[in-house]
């Protein structure tokens, strides 16, 4: 049996109508404690202790706790108004008229003969201070003027209000409820650190309240943590889930996870019936939408990972769309509601632009809908088409100065991408749609290879290639065919490598196409090469070259010279290889293709080692490094570190070469590439790691490589450039966050210590700024102020910076900055 965590006591309410200094209120006893929503509380406390704001709305979705986050705030706030505080449940008023009535009932105020129950109501509260809670307020948002009338008759009133939707009342001030703070599952912290993640914290009570014999354990811990991150942090979502444990163990309930909506179990008897189950809740609030915006939730949840707002025009607007169709309207007006109604969230990317996305669970529920109006298959075809055609247009981007901006958006996009190619293989027997699917893995080649998605590109080709009914003769199969050969060859199964590339030389022979013929002619020369057919692999690179330079292609130019550069130096020819390299860098360095220039860079660093040069080989190793990691070529980064290994080796610093020959290993085999397989000289690499081991003891290479193993990408990298030094006396072993957003990367439980940890963290300029601020004890209201940007953006970057810093509040962020320098 795995380890287990023992959890903390849950804390006590004061009951209805007490407290200690005697101040009236009719707030309840909870019955369980509020997790993970420290930073939440304060804030909304010290807003409404302060003079500037008396109408604060908690907003966000449904199932996030907004009810239950209230109640601590007016709790804490009770001796801050000494006529009381109230809570008025609206769940049950469907009547925006009837609002004034519930809070008159609630204070115990009649109505009068000769004056309205507003009127009576206003000069009952004219000199009180006191709070108001009113709890569920978006189903009679057309009450808030009412709200705002006693407002302006009670001086000394303040109103806090739950809502899925801004409520747009002036004098109003609306604070976002972000989901339950959830771990990184890339990087999955200890045993012990995880209940320090209220997500994780609140499901083991719950799944203890349903099964007292509950505990985390190693065994579970990781199904839980997926459980929490599935479920969106959503505490509702959550604590459904946690009562399943009575029957099924989190593994089985993290299996059966398909649809969440089936999956979850009914709450308890005396919830109210919108939260009884997470798909009411949704509902609730899907059924307060105009149509116009009920459609355009629908449509919209066929994203995955959110979109820009070009997408949801050409998806939700575009052709598929008939005229006078609800969502062809004012569409801004549209994402506005649905972002006011917390069904939606916008964000902004680094380069300023918005970025809409949905919770997996609004999401899911929008789908549902969408099969349940017949629109999903429409929906969808627009969705694929939309991709089609943004990875066609990077395509030609995809080399050259632009090559990163490109790289990055085919990143952002990618599970919209790969959403959009997984609809195209279901299309059996269509021979159009099956021929863009190939198209698309066609135009995805050179993203797959720099962005290390190799296993993966290699299987979607080869599954477009297989569907019946597709063309055996068009240019989308002859793409998709040199794909998976350039994959298939990066994987070392030259076999099938070479039979892709005969195949797709002859179909793009029938179609006179002659740069798909150059492409074909070198993909299949390179894997004849080797194969060691010599005689077969020098025609097919030359005629590759003539057309090349008839057509003046200047960047298959540059991609043909690097690879008969790279063959001169497999075959011993270093001085003709580096001479090759030197000449032509000039032409390389004015086209400013980043990856380009690393691989001649690459090749180079091995021409000069073979000439003995070590300090010109380490040199070209370095910007060949660099520039792998700008544009973020993963599997460039792998081999490079090879390299920086044997030079290592050369210069007599065996702990050093272990370490980097066990990240790049780690690397390349993440990336399903062979390591032993050497991108130039195999026989150089086995030297070289056969003369590492005979330096050292078996157990010290065997620790070297493992700790080479541990270290996440950044950090090999950085050590490669000695960034920091990992001295081999050092042995103290302490955990490391993961730079997240960065591709590769996996958790390690310990490794050594670097010398400067804020390296790994990964923080932006922006993130520092809040941070900044946050230690300086700024609220989250004060922070978007200081820095001109919005509340909810506030929320998002200390969300992130808590992931970042492994951390839960304010407090402990403050303490992790002082403590490691980062103020």
């Amino acid at each position: 049996m795995g380890e287990i965590v023992p959890m903390s006591r849950p804390e006590r309410l004061l009951p209805s109508g007490q407290s200690a200094q005697g101040f009236p209120h009719n707030l309840t006893v909870q019955p369980t404690p509020l997790l993970g929503r420290e930073d939440e509380v304060a804030d909304a406390c010290a807003i409404l202790r302060g003079r500037a704001v008396r109408f604060l709305s908690l907003v966000g979705p449904p199932g996030i706790g907004k009810t239950r986050l209230a109640l601590q705030v007016a709790l804490e706030l009770r001796e801050h108004f000494c006529d009381g505080v109230y809570f008025v449940p609206l769940a049950p008023v469907h009547d925006p008229n009837l609002v004034v009535s519930a809070i008159a009932l609630t204070l115990g105020i009649r109505e009068s003969a000769s004056q309205s129950l507003l009127e009576v109501l206003k000069a009952h509260l004219q000199d009180r201070s006191m709070l108001l809670l009113l709890d569920n307020f978006e189903q009679v948002a057309e009450a808030a003027p009412d709200v705002a009338s006693l407002l302006g008759a009670a001086p000394f009133l303040k109103v806090l209000v739950t809502s899925r939707m801004v409520l747009h009342t002036y004098g109003e001030y609306d604070l976002s409820v972000p989901p339950l703070h959830l771990p990184n599952l890339a990087s999955l912290p200890c045993l012990e650190e995880l209940p320090r993640y209220a997500a994780i914290d609140l499901f083991v009570q719950r799944a203890q309240a349903a099964k007292h014999t509950f505990m985390l354990t190693t065994q579970n811990a990781p199904a839980v943590a997926e459980l929490c991150s599935r479920l969106d942090g959503l505490p509702l979502a959550i604590e459904l889930a946690a009562a399943g444990i009575r029957v099924l163990s989190a593994q089985a309930l993290l299996a059966h996870l398909t649809n969440r909506f089936q999956t979850l179990p009914a709450g308890s008897w005396d919830l109210p019936e919108r939260h009884k189950t997470l798909h009411n809740a949704i509902e609730w609030s899907y059924n307060l939408l105009s149509p116009a915006e009920q459609k355009l939730l629908r449509w919209f949840s066929v994203f995955v990972g959110g979109c820009a707002l070009q997408a949801i025009e050409a998806v939700c607007r575009g052709d598929t769309v008939e005229p006078g169709n609800p969502v062809a309207g004012n569409l801004i007006e549209g994402l506005t509601s649905l972002i006011d109604n917390s069904l939606l969230r916008q964000e902004e990317t680094a380069d300023g632009q918005a970025r809409y996305w949905m919770l997996e669970t609004i999401r899911e529920y929008g789908l549902e809908q969408l099969e349940k109006c017949d629109e999903r298959a429409e929906a969808a075809r627009s969705h694929a088409g939309y991709f089609l055609a943004l990875v066609e247009r990077a395509e030609p981007h995809l080399h050259g100065p632009e090559q990163v901006t490109w790289l990055d958006r085919l990143e952002t996009e990618h599970n919209n991408i790969r959403s959009a190619l997984q609809w195209f293989l279901r299309q059996a027997g269509e021979e159009r749609e099956i021929d863009e699917g190939m198209r698309m893995v066609g135009a995805l080649l050179i993203f797959w290879d720099i962005r290390g998605y190799v296993r993966e590109g290699r299987s979607q080709a080869e599954a477009s290639l297989q569907q019946p009914g597709a063309s055996s003769h068009s240019a989308g199969r002859a793409k998709a065919l040199l794909t998976a050969s350039r994959l298939s060859w990066f994987q070392r199964d030259h076999a099938a490598a070479r039979a892709f590339a005969v195949e797709s030389v002859a179909i793009w022979r029938t179609l006179e196409d002659k740069a798909g013929i150059v492409f074909a002619l070198e993909g299949l020369g390179a894997v004849a090469w080797h194969q060691g057919d010599a005689e077969t692999s020098q025609p097919l690179l030359e005629e590759s070259l003539a057309i090349r330079m008839a057509t003046g292609h200047t960047v298959g130019i540059m991609e043909l010279l690097a690879f008969l550069a790279y063959a001169d130096v497999s075959r011993g020819n270093y001085s003709k290889a580096l001479a090759l390299i030197e000449e032509y860098m000039p032409l390389v360095k004015q086209l400013r293709d980043s990856r380009g220039t690393a691989v001649l860079y690459h090749t180079a660093a091995y021409a000069a080692l073979g000439l003995g040069n070590v300090e010109s080989s380490l040199e070209y190793f370095r910007n060949s490094m660099i520039l792998a990691d700008e544009v973020g070529d993963r599997q460039g980064i792998g081999w490079t570190l090879t390299g920086f290994a044997e030079v290592a080796c050369d210069k007599h610093q065996p702990l050093r070469a272990a370490r980097l020959f066990g990240a790049a290993e780690a690397l390349l085999q993440s990336l399903g590439i062979p390591p032993t397989e050497h991108a130039v000289d195999r026989e150089m690499y086995a030297r070289s790691v056969a003369a590492t081991r005979s330096m050292l003891s078996s157990t010290s290479f065997d620790q070297a490589w493992a700790h080479g193993r541990a270290l996440t990408v950044q950090q090999a990298l950085d050590y490669a450039l000695e960034k920091h030094t990992i001295l081999p006396a050092d042995t103290v072993t302490v955990p490391l966050k993961a730079k997240t957003g960065q591709p590769g990367r996996s958790h390690v439980s310990s490794c050594l210590m670097p010398l400067d940890q804020s390296n790994y963290i990964g923080i932006t300029p922006r993130e520092m700024d809040v941070l900044r601020l946050v230690a300086d004890g700024l609220t989250n209201v004060q922070v978007a102020e200081r820095l001109s940007i919005s509340r909810n953006t506030v929320s998002i970057h200390l969300y992130t910076l808590y992931n970042k810093l492994g951390v839960r509040s304010r407090a402990a962020a403050t303490r992790y900055a002082i403590e490691h320098k980062l103020i």
